[in-house]
């Protein structure tokens, strides 16, 4: 992880690079792409002169742009008492489809605490943050997929899906819910690789990722940006625009952190 701030006779050109993203900042207008050039990236800074380098990261990023298509994700909902089976069977199967499952990722049971269980990709045994994760997890997601073999949906399941619904994320199942009001806001397919046709045939709109989702990302991102915002406070930089990239890292700094549970610490 490293940064580099290089001034030109016309440009004042700002670039980071970390594992997760790479972002630039180049005569007003900001790039980012997937990392996954990241080690090309780091020889090519290591031999090239600052205009070469920039010239030719730029022209990585706008291939990325341009070619890079991202991933399909999803979140699975259903009672773990009635249909882990069916739970841990849909997983996998949208795993073969190249789907990236947000939630639940390994939904083997470890633990419990009264009747509320716990799966292996659960990170802690709050039952609070662990539920706050999964909802924050279907909104992040572009389709939620509802196992309801025999037609039930617990209270939890109800939740989720009015969660998916406030988010605008669509809801699918291979069965309606046996309750008349939440059938109305889930769609039956015959099988789960057709929710998948129709989420690719269809927009998609960048979902925002809470920090519960993947807090060693979002804890790394938000340590890189106070690293700037200290560098940036405590040297003698005394170009024009520093007080808007402090206040723009401190307003990433917020919705990275505080994206969507500033409200639960009344």
């Amino acid at each position: 992880v490293f940064s580099q701030t290089a001034s030109l006779a016309k440009y004042k050109e700002e670039f980071y690079l970390s594992k997760k993203s790479i972002q630039v900042e180049f005569d007003g207008i900001e790039y980012s792409g997937n990392a996954s050039i990241l080690e090309v990236v780091n020889k090519e800074l290591s031999r090239a002169p600052p205009t070469t380098f920039h010239r030719y990261l730029l022209d990585r990023l706008g291939a990325i742009r341009h070619c890079e298509v991202r991933m399909l994700t999803a979140t699975v909902s259903g009672s773990f008492h009635r249909h882990m089976d069916a739970i841990n069977a849909a997983v996998g199967d949208l795993a073969k489809l190249s789907v990236h499952v947000l939630s639940p990722a390994d939904p083997r049971i470890v633990a419990h605490k009264g009747e509320f269980l716990f799966v292996a990709s659960d990170r802690n045994r709050s039952v609070r943050l662990v539920q706050d994760r999964h909802v924050d997890a279907i909104s992040a997601s572009d389709f939620l997929w509802l196992v309801c073999p025999d037609g039930y949906v617990g209270l939890s399941g109800a939740m989720e899906i009015g969660a998916a619904k406030l988010s605008g994320v669509p809801i699918f199942a291979m069965r309606a819910p046996n309750d008349l009001t939440l059938r109305e806001y889930v769609t039956v397919v015959p099988r789960l690789s057709e929710a998948v046709r129709r989420i690719e045939a269809s927009p998609r709109p960048t979902r925002p990722e809470s920090f519960l989702i993947d807090p060693h990302a979002s804890m790394e991102e938000a340590h890189d940006i106070l690293e700037r915002v200290k560098v940036a406070l405590t040297s003698p930089d005394t170009t024009e625009d520093l007080a808007h990239r402090v206040y723009r890292d401190v307003a990433t700094l917020r919705s990275t952190l505080c994206q969507t549970h500033v409200q639960n610490v009344q």
